[in-house]
C-alpha cells in the first residue's frame, strides 16, 4: 500500500491539541517559529492555539501553517517514515516542496512571503475575497455566478458538491448569499483577501516566476501531484512553473485525490494543523484513510488509525 503526504493551504480551525502533540513528540515547531519570525518580519513566537490567534491574519496564518507542516514532515522523517507521493492544496505546495527536499525551510518561507507581498502590493487598489460553498452542484453554482456578475470564479473543486469561489469581494458576497438561499448548507466568506487561482493574479504570477528563477529550488526527491492538472512534478523547471501557475490558475483538489488513489495510495498523512483535508476526504469515493494530527503519535508508531 502506497503512502501520500498531504499539505493543507492554511488553518481555518484548530483541533486544539496540535502544539501539545508536537511538544510530546519533540518536534522542531517552536524552533521553526523563531526562524520563521525572522524571515516573515512578524513575531510568530507568541502563537497561542487556545486563542486561535492569527486565524484572522492572512499572512501570519500562512506562515504558521507552513511551520506546522514542516515540523510534522521533520517528525515523520526522523522516525523513518516516507511518502510515495506528495501534494499541497494551494499554498500547501511550499511545504510539499520542503518535504521533497526541493527547498530549504528558509527558502520555502521566503517564497510564501514574496507571493503574499506581490499579491498585496499588486492588488492594493481593489477589494477581493474568497468563499466556500458546500451543497450545490457545479452547474447550480455556475448559474448563480452568471447572475451575480463577471467578477467571480470557481477556483477550487473539493468534491462534487464542494467549491471555493474568488473574485471581487462585493460579488463574492452576493454569490455566497444566493448560494445559501438556493440550498447550499454552507456558504461563507474565508479570511482571504487575495483572489488566488484567478486571472486577476496573472501579472503577479509572472513577477513571482521571475523571482523564483533567482532562488535555490532543486528537483524534488518525491513526486508531487499537481493540483492544477494532476501531472507528476519532480524537476526544478516543473516546480518553478507550478509555483507561478498556482497563483493564477484554477485548482482541483477532488481530481488530485482521485489521481493519488488511482496511483495506489491507501494511506494519507495530513501534514498540518487542523483536519480540513480529512474532512474533505470523507466525501471522496475510494478505499483510503486520511490520518490527521490527532493520530500522529499512533501513525509514527506504525499503528495507523483513521
Amino acid at each position: 500500500m502506497k503512502k501520500g503526504w498531504l499539505f493543507p493551504a492554511f488553518v481555518t480551525e484548530y483541533i486544539g491539541t496540535e502544539v501539545r502533540i508536537l511538544d510530546f513528540l519533540s518536534s522542531d515547531f517552536r524552533d521553526l517559529l523563531v526562524i520563521a519570525s525572522e524571515i516573515a518580519g512578524k513575531n510568530l513566537t507568541d502563537f497561542e492555539i487556545r486563542d486561535c490567534n492569527f486565524l484572522d491574519k492572512e499572512f501570519e496564518n500562512q506562515c504558521v501553517s507552513y511551520v506546522f507542516s514542516c515540523a510534522i514532515t521533520d517528525l515523520l522523517k526522523r522516525h523513518n517514515h516516507s511518502a510515495d507521493y506528495l501534494s499541497g492544496l494551494s499554498m500547501g505546495i511550499y511545504a510539499a516542496l520542503y518535504a521533497g527536499g526541493s527547498v530549504s525551510f528558509e527558502v520555502g518561507l521566503q517564497c510564501v512571503k514574496k507571493a503574499y507581498d506581490l499579491s498585496i502590493n499588486g492588488l492594493k487598489d481593489y477589494s477581493f475575497g474568497m468563499a466556500a460553498v458546500i451543497g450545490l452542484t457545479q452547474e447550480e453554482l455556475e448559474a448563480i455566478i452568471r447572475e451575480t456578475g463577471d467578477n467571480v470564479r470557481i477556483v477550487n473543486t473539493n468534491g462534487i458538491h464542494s467549491f471555493v469561489i474568488s473574485g471581487v469581494i462585493s460579488e463574492v458576497e452576493t454569490a455566497a448569499f444566493k448560494a445559501h438561499s438556493e440550498g447550499a448548507f454552507h456558504s461563507g466568506l474565508m479570511d482571504v483577501t487575495c483572489p488566488y487561482h484567478t486571472d486577476y493574479m496573472h501579472e503577479i504570477a509572472l513577477a513571482f516566476q521571475t523571482y523564483l528563477k533567482n532562488h535555490e529550488i532543486n528537483d524534488s526527491s518525491i513526486p508531487i501531484v499537481s493540483v492544477i492538472d494532476q501531472s507528476m512534478i519532480t524537476s526544478q523547471e516543473q516546480i518553478v512553473n507550478e509555483l507561478a501557475r498556482n497563483l493564477d490558475t484554477k485548482i482541483n483538489w477532488y481530481q488530485t485525490m482521485l489521481k493519488l488513489i488511482h496511483l495506489g495510495v491507501g494511506t494519507f498523512m495530513e501534514c498540518g494543523a487542523g483536519k480540513s483535508l480529512y474532512k474533505i476526504g470523507r466525501f471522496i469515493e475510494g478505499e483510503f484513510k486520511i490520518v490527521h494530527i490527532n493520530k500522529l503519535p499512533a501513525y509514527i508508531n506504525r499503528f495507523i488509525k483513521a
